[in-house]
């Protein structure tokens, strides 16, 4: 059983995006149907008219339901970090507090999220990298001893610089 946390954070999308995700996704939807009810009339095809219909709907629904669930919940205890970084994994990833080198807070720049994963020569000459980031662009990097970096996302960064100089003072 974990230690009782003294520092809590959930970061979740706002609701308002997912609300625009589904009425997007309808809004589609009655596009794509109406332009291919009128492809169906002219050629008869009614298996283009569901095949099209089911497409939309499993993509725009599977965007809706990202956009609904995403979230970052992490915690902060007298033995590390907790924290769960939802669809991507569903267990909780642990950061003992002597694994930790250093952090800092900062902004996250949008290439560190797109470029590294683009390019192969880009990656092989960033550190290693794991970025958690719901909603905003403030995160805490931390160095790990080991050489990578993880970046949490934060929309309490005085709480989490808190906590995580706690940590590093009882170590």
């Amino acid at each position: 059983m974990l230690p009782v946390p003294f520092f809590e954070e959930k970061q979740v999308n706002a609701p308002w995006m997912g609300w625009v995700t589904v009425f997007a996704a309808v809004g589609t939807l009655v596009v794509v149907v109406v332009k291919l009810s009128e492809r169906w009339y002219n050629t008869g095809s009614i298996a283009e008219l569901i095949a099209g219909t089911l497409g939309v709907i499993l993509i725009g629904g599977s965007i809706a339901w990202l956009a609904f669930t995403h979230q970052l919940a992490v915690s902060i205890d007298k033995e590390g970090i907790s924290y769960v970084f939802v669809p991507s994994f569903y267990e909780a990833k642990r950061i003992t507090a002597d694994n930790v080198e250093s952090f800092e807070l900062r902004k996250l720049v949008a290439s560190e999220m797109f470029g590294a994963k683009s390019s192969s020569r880009l990656k092989s000459k960033l550190p290693k990298k794991e970025i958690c980031v719901v909603a905003g662009m403030l995160v805490v990097d931390l160095r790990l001893k080991d050489g990578r970096h993880v970046l949490l996302g934060t929309n309490n960064p005085d709480g989490m610089l808190w906590a995580l100089k706690k940590l590093q003072k009882q170590d």
